[in-house]
Parts: structure tokens; sequence; C-alpha cells
């Protein structure tokens, strides 16, 4: 995942077929897209570089003392340079006319990588070729290339991981690299051959083997590389030869003629495949597709009695390959027999007795120089190529994958055979740079874990904002080994490392000796030599970008072990500051132990020892235990903030130590990393890499092994099956994943799945081959786009191939569950001696047992359609009234989740609709009259339940100023419900009543009610809404002070009507609002003691 600053051959994608010769326009428009690496046009974030790179020089070449290998198209000048004195130039003159020129370096061994480290190379270049183009045909005709090869790396290789058909199982010999492209692939400028051993043909024998190519097609290779007989790109051949391979002459098959004469992929690579060449007569070729495995055969009767070795070679020119059209898979090979002579790359008795060699140059680039089209040094002034110029192929000098490798490094100047564009002063190189970038120097955060639920990954990794003291250790306190050094006079290190983000102090260390007299003898105590005590030296030593460095930080501790007893010994340090990573060593010798506790954990140990010029050889990573040793360290915060990476592009930043990405899909497999931005403004590099898929609760792995496998079970090669019986719900499952442990990487096999029959696997019902990606360990495929639906009891297995690994064997338990069989027969036979490690991943969708139903209810959503509003207050209301609700419906209703449904869920449920009121009544009064109830109170009263008893046949007529009023009639008995009265009428009838009870709530609890009966009246105000007037009658039984106001909601007043002493009367108020604003407001009445209010709305 560590690709922030390498982008998967963009820029290639945008360019035509042929890169080689590539039409003069199409190169204009892509440097103008790709010129600058951060304006490649993309819309995520992949293609930001973060800042926080450290480059650290590995090697450079300045042409002074350190010269290249070179041929007579390329030699050392003091002409121009760019650093003084010397460059390489390959002169564009008549001298280097038609033909192709190489500058080749000394054997460089690229170090080792760090995590989160890149390996990149620059050079300075100027150039002056005129004839790119001179002809006019828009394809290139003088141009240079860079090309590195692995000198160990050869294509040809035995593989059970070939793309596989019905009528091939097993391994063939394969020309690729595996890790080119989705299923394997080839490069450019190969030339790789595989050789039989010598064999002696007799008469009538021919050969015969089977072939499959995936290769580039010719298609307009003919007449595109001016003066050459080229026909055809990469090519395919069968060759042999009688005199040991000193020359060679092409086999052919007129049943599988090749595909054109001259094969670019020969003659870019050597030109003695071209026209009067010495190999031009196996310069012909396949190219394109096999379609499938052909069988290949050539008569060798030319050969009787002779002793040959036939070649099956591949040849790649330098562009156009996997990395460009993804099927393009290479050169395949098997079943070669010649007369008794079989290699069939499986059991036959020559398997595996072919060699392969060639050379894989790998074109990391090829340019020209156009001043007009801005190319690197082609305007006259020396310009440094770094990342991100090339306007194709390896186009950010990316050389990761060669870290620890010999390689050559080829600069190649191709010129055509004439000067129909003019001649120049030729290509110029100089100061060849090869780096490292690094984030070691800001540590990225650490044991990044991830745990999803459906539709949510949560994140948690280690704290680099915490500080203290303390004591940091890596051992558990076991310290029982020893470890010392072979020769008598070698220095070993134990080292352990010591991981911060920020600023810390090493106060002291303690190291143990071990309670032992003798070193070397054997586990009774016999032979061996007496221990030695000696000046151990304790050490710092900090980082080379993620690498541990072999300079010391600070003069070492010496320490005479004469003075250290058996067990812990401490020793004070003198106060060493340190930043970020670092180890902290001490010495040991053939006479003194370097002491460990093989229980503890080894991810922090490491060795080194003492080189001849006394400097540190390069740490290595000690397996196997944790060395005794124990530091005190005062550690401070990073200040860091967190970035939070899902598949490499940022998803968010916290300064917590964990994250909850809710932004998610479930059944989509995703990669997160976190980095950790400093207070200078630099990012760290990744962490650790997660992969997690959110899934949904009915999601659910089936397993009968614990996870651990103690043993391999191999069911016997090919033809031979496994298979683990699982269960799934009557009702049906869907089949998500199948997933298998392997105790080896590679193998070819098929997963197939069955029903079951009477206890035994029966009709198939899904197959497929399963042949790249197996690695050690846990592999899955995913299988929920198939439409699997199983029931009842099924299984999962495999067929088996001769390259299938072993399978993992669970020994701690045996459920009877898994079985095997050895042979198409399907003669099942049980695995008495554990469980297999084959898993199911399955969907129990809406059945799984014991499933919430109304899980996923929302509260209040009576109705059930996903959302609540009047409708739902409607429902409610028509429950407590005495309606039905089917059970999810019962879930929604109780909107307080007090256990009980009653008017307070409508009321809350009604606030969370409308929103909640500033003013809740504290208390109400009820006014019950000849013709109906009126009820007043002080403040918002969210809703009123009646319980009458009449006379059948009763009647009456609900408010209309409510936002809900309903009731239900029963005999003599009648509940009513009116919600968020908007007046103090409740109802109004024409038949006697009694109230039973009266319930009143405000927008959250149950209010005191107090019932009167009087003349005192606040008729409803009319008309309401009003604009600006409005009038209302008032009635007093008895003389008194009388007041009538108008407040807002604030509770202030705004309007007084009445206000002093009055008569009993009825008065007719009528109020002025013209210098008011719109809104709602009260009308609040008293007289003697009685109080009524009423709810107005102004709109103007």
């Amino acid at each position: 995942m560590k690709k922030i600053i390498f982008i998967s051959m963009l820029v290639v994608s945008l360019l035509s077929a042929r890169q080689v010769y590539l039409e003069t326009d199409k190169a204009i428009s892509v440097k103008a897209s790709s010129y600058n690496i951060l304006n490649v046009e993309n819309n995520t974030n992949e293609n930001t570089l973060r800042n926080s790179r450290e480059e650290i020089t590995l090697f450079e070449w300045d042409f002074e003392g350190d010269l290249w290998n070179s041929d007579e198209g390329w030699t050392l000048t003091e002409s121009d340079y760019y650093s003084e004195t010397h460059s390489y130039v390959s002169p564009n003159d008549a001298s280097t006319l038609g033909s192709t020129w190489n500058l080749v370096s000394d054997v460089v061994t690229l170090p080792l990588l760090g995590d989160g480290e890149v390996m990149q190379f620059d050079f300075w270049v100027k150039g002056d070729t005129p004839d790119t183009d001179g002809d006019g045909d828009g394809f290139l005709e003088d141009y240079y290339q860079l090309s590195i090869m692995d000198l160990n790396a050869l294509a040809w290789h035995a593989s059970s991981n070939v793309p596989e058909d019905a009528n091939n199982e097993g391994d063939s010999y394969w020309c690729s690299d595996e890790s080119v492209g989705s299923n394997g692939g080839y490069l450019d400028e190969w030339m790789q051959y595989l050789d039989t051993p010598t064999i002696s043909v007799n008469a009538g024998d021919q050969l015969y083997s089977q072939i499959k190519f995936e290769i580039e097609d010719e298609a307009g290779a003919d007449g595109a590389i001016a003066g050459s007989c080229t026909d055809g790109w990469d090519s395919a051949n069968v060759r042999i030869s009688a005199d040991g391979g000193n020359t060679w002459e092409l086999l052919e098959d007129p049943n599988n003629p090749y595909d054109f004469e001259c094969g670019y992929g020969w003659i870019y690579n050597d030109p003695a495949y071209e026209t009067g060449g010495s190999l031009n007569q196996v310069a012909a070729g396949w190219g394109g597709s096999s379609n499938g495995w052909i069988d290949f055969a050539a008569d060798l009767s030319a050969w009787a009695g002779q002793d040959v070795i036939i070649r099956y070679a591949f040849g790649s020119d330098p562009a156009y390959n996997t990395i460009d059209q993804d099927d393009m898979t290479g050169f395949q090979v098997d079943n070669i027999t010649v007369g008794s002579f079989l290699d069939d790359c499986d059991g036959s008795p020559d398997s595996n007795s072919m060699t392969s060699s060639g050379e894989v140059w790998e074109a990391m680039f090829y340019d020209y120089f156009d001043c007009v089209d801005t190319r690197p040094g082609a305007c006259g002034e020396w310009e440094q190529y770094i990342p991100g110029l090339a306007f194709n192929g390896n186009t950010y000098h990316d050389i990761s994958h060669l870290a620890g490798k010999n390689v050559l490094i080829k600069f190649t100047s191709r010129y055509d055979e004439n000067d129909d564009g003019g001649t120049g002063a030729g290509v110029f190189i100089d100061d060849f740079r090869i780096y490292k970038e690094s984030t070691g120097n800001y540590a990225a955060p650490s044991n990044l874990t991830a745990e999803a639920g459906s539709n949510v990954v949560d994140l948690a990794w280690d704290d680099m904002n915490m500080s203290g003291t303390g004591d940091f250790q890596y051992h558990n306190d076991l310290v029982d080994g020893g470890y010392y050094m072979v020769d008598s006079t070698a220095t070993g290190f134990s080292g352990t490392s010591f991981e911060f983000a920020g600023e810390s102090t090493v106060h002291s260390v303690d190291i143990w000796r071990l309670d032992l007299d003798t070193v070397g003898s054997d586990e009774y105590g016999y032979g061996g030599w007496p221990v030695q005590d000696f000046d151990m030296e304790i050490c710092a030593y900090g980082t080379f970008g993620a690498l541990y460095d072999t300079e010391k930080l600070y003069d070492c501790v010496v320490v005479n072990t004469s003075t250290m007893e058996p067990g812990w010994n401490t020793i004070d340090i003198p106060e060493w500051s340190m930043s970020g990573n670092y180890i902290i060593s001490y010495s040991f010798t053939h006479y003194y132990f370097g002491s460990y506790d093989g229980t503890g954990s080894d991810d922090n140990s490491y060795f080194s020892y003492k080189l001849n010029n006394g400097d540190t050889a390069p740490w290595q990573f000690q397996s196997g235990a944790a060395w005794g040793i124990t530091a005190n360290i005062s550690y401070e915060s990073a200040n860091v903030t967190y970035n939070v990476y899902r598949d490499e592009v940022s998803v968010g930043s916290t300064s917590d130590a964990s994250y909850s990405d809710t932004d998610v899909q479930n059944d989509v497999l995703y990669s997160y990393a976190v980095t950790a931005t400093y207070p200078d403004g630099e990012e760290s590099g990744f962490s650790n890499i997660v992969d997690v898929r959110p899934e949904s609760d009915s999601v659910h792995e089936e397993a009968w092994d614990d996870g651990s496998f103690e043993a391999g079970f191999n069911s016997g090669g090919s033809n031979t099956y496994i298979a683990v019986k699982y269960s799934a719900i009557e009702e049906g499952e869907q089949l998500k994943r199948v997933k298998w442990y392997q105790m080896a990487p590679g193998g070819a096999f098929y997963l197939k799945v069955w029903e079951d029959d009477n206890g035994l696997p029966g009709q198939e019902i899904y197959s497929a081959v399963q042949v790249s990606g197996n690695s050690t360990g846990w592999n899955e495929r995913d299988v929920s786009d198939q439409g699997i639906i199983v029931s009842g009891d099924f299984w999962f297995g495999t067929k088996n191939f001769s390259s299938t690994q072993d399978w993992g064997m669970d020994t701690d338990s045996v459920s009877g569950n898994s079985i095997y069989a050895q042979s198409n027969a399907l003669d099942w036979l049980s695995v008495d001696d554990g469980n297999l490690g084959l898993r199911v991943v399955l969907d129990c969708g809406d059945n799984c047992p014991g499933d919430d139903v109304c899980g996923d209810t929302i509260s209040g959503d009576v109705s059930g359609d996903g959302i609540t509003n009047i409708l739902d207050v409607v429902g409610l209301v028509n429950f407590i009234l005495g309606g039905q609700l089917d059970e999810c419906g019962l879930v929604a209703a109780d909107f307080n989740q007090d256990g009980v449904v009653n008017i307070l869920d409508v009321v809350g449920l009604v606030s969370s609709i409308l929103g909640g009121r500033t003013s809740d009544a504290t208390s109400a009064i009820m006014y019950e009259t000849a013709s109906g109830v009126d009820m007043t109170s002080d403040g918002y009263l969210g809703a009123v339940e009646l319980t009458l008893s009449h006379d059948l046949g009763f009647e009456l007529e609900l408010t209309d100023d409510a936002l809900v009023a309903e009731y239900k009639t029963n005999g003599t008995t009648t509940k009513l419900i009116v919600v968020a009265p908007e007046t103090d009428h409740i109802f109004t009838t024409e038949d006697a009543f009694e109230i039973d009870e009266v319930l009143a709530v405000n927008s959250h609890e149950f209010i005191e009610v107090v019932k009167h009966v009087s003349e005192f009246n606040l008729s409803a105000a009319y008309p309401n809404p009003f604009n600006p007037t409005t009038n209302i009658d008032f009635s007093v039984s008895e003389a008194g002070y009388a007041s009538v106001k108008v407040y807002n909601l604030m509770g202030q007043v705004v309007g007084t009507l009445i206000d002093g002493m009055v008569d009993a009367d009825t008065y007719s108020l009528t109020w002025d609002a013209q210098h008011l604003s719109s809104g709602v407001y009260m009308i609040k009445a008293e007289s003697n003691g009685q109080v009524a209010t009423q709810k107005i709305m102004l709109l103007k």
C-alpha cells in the first residue's frame, strides 16, 4: 500500500500502443498533461506527494574517477559536463548512424530498504539530436533510453500458478514475472531462453510439446523501423543447436507457422538478428495469442544421430508489455518430448531438467531531445532528470523492487541509418545518482487495529502523544539463555530497539548476567571453557532513514563485567538525549554470554558484530529471543495529529488514537493506514496496513478448527479431494466467501461446494479453479456474486492437483466433519486426526435464529414507513383509544421507553416532530359546562385525555383547533384525546355526561388538573389568525377586580384590554396589534381567582 509517490503507470495508459516509435503529436499531448507530477489528472489523493521524505544518497557517479563501461558509441569527454570536468557523450554523427550504443555501469549492489522507504534515481542530461523525426512521419528516430538489469533474474521457471485449463493441469514452464500484472506477465527488453539438456536424436524422432503464448500482437510492425527487417514486435520461437549452443537453427511446425520473419524483440536486444546477421535465421516468431494451449511438433530427421539442444526463446522490445495489457501473460511450455525424453514439469523421469538463461533488462523510460516539447536537456542547457519528468515507463524512477539486488545500469542511445533531420553534439550524461527517500525520522503510528460492524469500521492505534518515565523491556524476566561468539577473537552486539515518536532520555539500563562459570558446555555441563570477564560496551545507535545506523550516537559506556553480579545489574547512563527510534546494545564475546529470554518478544531484537576495522556491521534482526536488557527512559509527547487513509485516500484526521469511519458500505473490503503529522508540518509514512470488511450483523463465519494448525494434510496428489461439512438454516443462507489455510504458498486446485447426500458430498453446486495469490496462512475467495444459496447440511472442499500445497490441520480437536477422497471415484474417508482448515462465511439475512425482528425500528414510527410524522401521532392516539399495532409498531409506540404506551408517548413524539417548547404548563384548570368542556393551563399543553360516562346515543364534537383530536365510544363510555390544543375548548355536546378521568401532559410529563365549573368565561377570539385586530368576549359572574392582558411567548405583556374593577357582565373586547410582528400570542383573563387563557396568531 505504500504507493503514495508511485502511480502505477497512469501516464503509460495515456500513450499509444507503440511507445518506442511514438507519434510526435501524441508525445506532446502526454507531456502537457503529465509533465509535473503534482498535476497528473486524477480526482483522488493518490497523486499528492507528502513532503516528509528525506533524501539519502546511496551511490553517485560524477564520471571523474568512477567510470562505466562503454562501447564505441559512448566516450568520456571534457568538451561539456555538468560537474567538472568529465561527462559521457554518445556522439550524433556519421560514426554512430544506424545502430544502438550502450553505456553500462559496473555491478551495483543495492541496499535493502526499511519500512516506508523508496529507492529512486536521477541524473543530469544535455542533448542535441536534431533527427528526432527527420522524415516527418510522426515516429521517433533518434532517442535514448535507461534500463536496469537484475543479474539474478531469470524469467523461465516451473510454476503451478499459470492460468490453467481443463487440458493442462499441474506445473508448466512459464516465461514470466508472477508479480507483473494481475496474473503474471513480462516486461520490456527481455531475452530469455529455456534449454533442454543434450538429447541424442534417433531416426524417426520428432519434437513434441505443448505451448501457449499471450504476447504483443505484431500489428503495425511491418515497416515501422526504418532500415530494419522488423515485421513483428515481441517474439517467441523454438530453436535447435547441434554444436552445443554455438549456432542455432529454427524449428518449425507447418500446422503452427510463425507469424512474422523478423521480431523486434530479438533485433532490439541483439543486432545480429537483422538481415545479414549471424542470428537472422532464427529471427522469426509468434506474436499475439495462441488462443489456448496448442500442440507444437517439429521433424528432427535432419539431426538423426546427433546430440542436440532444443531452445524455447522469448524476446521483448523496449515498449508495451503486461503493464499495458494485463492479459499478456507471456510464453508457456509443457510436456516436452523427444523420443524417450519427457519433461512434463511434474513427475516424469526427466522433469525439471531444463536450463534457463538470458537477460532481463527492465526499461525505466526512453526520451528524446526537442526544445519545442521542452524535453529535459533539449534547450542547450544541462537539466537534472528527476522523477516525474519522463513521459512514459517508470515515470517516478522507482527502483525499490530491486533493493538488495546486484544490478547493472545501462544508458542506450539509438540513431537511425540516416541524418535526414540533421546531426548534433549527441547525448550527454553526468552525475548519475541513486538515493532513497525515507520517513525514518518521522515515526509512523504503530499497532493499528480495525474492528468492523455493520456500515462502520472502528480503528485504534498506539498513542504517540503519551509522555512519562518508565522501564522498557521485551523479555518476560525469564532470562536463562545465552549466545556467544564462535570465533575466539570476535565481539558481538546484542541490540534492542526502542521506538518513540518524540524526544526521549535514557537514564539507565539493567543487564542480566547469567549465573554460569563456563561457555560452550553441553546440556549436562560437560566441556566448554571458562567465562572470562571483559570490558563490556553499552552503546546507542540511531537510524539511517528507516534502518538502524551503525554509527554510534554517543561514546559507549564501558563496564568491566567483573563488577556485575548474577542477575540484574543497573548501569547509569549519562542522560542520553534521543530522538525517534534507536538501538541500545551491549557487547558479548566468545567467553562471555549475551543473555536472552526465549519466551519474550523478538520484535525488537537485533544482532551485530565488530568488523576487523573496528566498525559495527549492519544490524540484523535476531529471531527467537528477547535480549536481557531493560532501559529506564523518559519520553515526551510527539504532539502529532493523526491522518486516516482508506484505500490510500485521506478520509479524516483526529488528535485521538482512535477513529470511527461510518462512510463505508457493507461487503466491501477496505484497506486502512494512519499517518502522523508533526508540529513542523511533516507527515510520517503509513502505519501498518489493516484490511477489514464491514458486514451486516447477519453475516457469520463458521469453523470447526480453533485457528491453530499443528500439522499439514495432503490428500495424496492430483485428482484427490478434501471436504468439510457445514450446516445452514433451513430457510436458506447465502454463501458469501470460502476460506482455506495453506501450510506453504503457491499451488493450484479447484474450489468446490456440494449439497449433502446422506452425510456425504452429493450434487456439485459450485466449482472454480484457484491458481493465483495463494499464500501461507489464511486465503479467501469472494463468491457473493455467484448467488449460491445453501440450506441444511452442505460441503465445502477442493479438488487437488499435484502442485497443491498441504492444508492446515488442527489436531487439537476432532469434530468428525472433515473427509477426503484419493481418486475421482470419490470414496470418501474420514480425517481422523483433526479438523481441516476450511471455513465458510454465510449470510442468514432476515432469517437468522434469535434475530430481533424489530431491532431496526425507529422510536415513534408506529406506521413503519421509516420516518416519524403526523401519521404516527394519529396511529399512536388510535392505539391508546383501543386500536391495534403489530409487534414492531408496539415497540415504536413506547416513545419514551418507559414500558407503557400512553399520552406521554404522544406528546414526546409530537415534540420530536415539532421541536421543543420554551414554556411547559405546570397545571391546568378544566371548566365543565352544560355544553362541553374547556381547559386552560399556565403554559404549553401537550395533550388532554378524558374518559366520559353517558347514556347510549351520546354524541360530541371535538375542537378543530388541535394537532390531532380523536375519540372512540364504546357503549356508555367515551375516551377522547386532544393533542396540542390551540384553544381552551375541548369538545361540545348537547348530551349529559360525567367525567370519570382526566389526564393532561405538557411536553414530557403529567400535570395537575383542577376541575372548575363557573360562568366565568373567555370566549374564542375571532378572527384567529388575525391581522391586525381580533375580537373576544369576556364574562365575569360577580363584581370585582379583573384583567385581560396579551402576552408574547417570552411572558412579556404586549397589550392590556382590562385592568381594574369591573361589574358582573360580558365584555366585548378588541385588540389592535398593528405595532407588533407576526407570531403566537397568549390572551390571559383573570377575575375573582379564576383564570382563562387562549392562543391567538397574528399573521401580517
